[in-house]
């Protein structure tokens, strides 16, 4: 999974589309744009973006946020639908994916925001660059990779999805590696080459076990993570007892019995500070302006890591407020 690095400006536009005004929110993005792990800041210049991105303001037919991303010449570059409309997508159904060329690049099916089932991905030629099957368990999400070719159409599995590659991935690293039955397996090897870095992680059966970073002064970094979340000091119940003990019910929601999930977005930067609190999803009467006076004074976090290195990660909470059956309106 490639780290997003996403600058955003925003703009509220009107897209217009089969004669039908749209009301639609735009913003100017720089990255690759799909990950849970992601750094985000304001553009100075519209012209420093990579592409755009309009998400409808209005649920569509299917009761879901229209998302359309374009390259700078207009054309398009992603297409989907979204549970949520604000800047990252919660998508649902089928996204279709294409290179500058208008050619395909991937056709992926999401579930609540989660690829699920048969995903296809491209080459600009058309090719057919991989099939992968995405499942899930309590672990996690399973990758199951049932064909995978370089350019040219040749095949590097077998029929059981078993065989060994060396590629240049989508980002310009050279990759190679291994599957048994279409799960990673051995050492994988990865050149980053604008980094300057290798890559060695080891896998069995699609488990992950560990893997080390060399970089260019030859510093060797190890790990058994490829990425990780940021976590609040000392878990879920550390952080349930900090919200419970600072939370104070507005009084004029206690007044007008509102209740439910007040949904917050924010930024944990690399020394685990949290930052750029915003409230994404409200219930309003004083609770959005509570939940965010409660999580500006949170304690640092330990931060989000990839490949053994702190990252600056953008995380949604839910803040719930329930009032006691003694003090809810009949």
């Amino acid at each position: 999974m490639k780290t997003l690095i996403a600058s955003v400006l925003i703009l509220n536009v009107f897209f217009c589309q089969a004669q039908e005004q749209k009301a639609v929110k735009t913003y100017f993005v720089k990255g690759n744009g799909f990950s849970t792990v992601f750094k985000e800041k304001k553009l100075e210049k519209v012209d420093s973006a990579d592409y755009t991105r309009t998400v409808g303001l209005d649920k569509n037919n299917e009761s879901l946020y229209d998302v359309t991303e374009y390259y700078l010449d207009k054309s398009i570059r992603r297409i989907g639908n979204s549970l949520t409309n604000d800047f990252t997508p919660k998508y649902s159904g089928n996204v279709i994916s294409y290179f500058e060329n208008g050619n395909k690049a991937s056709e992926e099916l999401f579930v609540t925001g989660q690829r699920k089932g048969v995903s296809t991905y491209y080459f600009s030629n058309k090719q057919i660059r991989k099939v992968v099957r995405y499942d899930s368990d309590k672990t996690g999400t399973i990758e199951k990779v049932s064909v995978l070719n370089d350019s040219l159409g040749n095949h590097f599995l077998d029929e059981a999805g078993t065989g060994s590659f060396k590629i240049t991935d989508e980002a310009g690293d050279l990759v190679e590696g291994a599957y048994t039955n279409g799960l990673k397996d051995k050492t994988w090897k990865t050149v980053n080459i604008k980094k300057r870095e290798t890559y060695f992680d080891e896998y069995d059966g699609g488990k992950y076990i560990q893997g080390k970073t060399i970089d260019a002064s030859g510093k060797t970094t190890k790990y058994d993570k490829l990425e990780a979340l940021p976590t609040f000091k000392g878990g879920l119940s550390a952080l349930g007892s900090f919200l419970s003990s600072n939370l104070r019910y507005p009084d004029e929601a206690r007044d007008n019995n509102i209740q439910g999930r007040v949904f917050l977005q924010f930024v944990i930067e690399k020394d685990g500070t949290l930052v750029e609190a915003k409230v994404v999803r409200g219930i309003g009467s004083g609770c959005d302006e509570e939940a965010l006076r409660v999580i500006n004074k949170s304690p640092r976090w330990n931060p989000g890591t990839q490949r053994g290195r702190p990252v600056r990660v953008s995380y949604v909470l839910p803040i719930f407020f329930q009032l006691s059956t003694s003090n809810s309106k009949k």
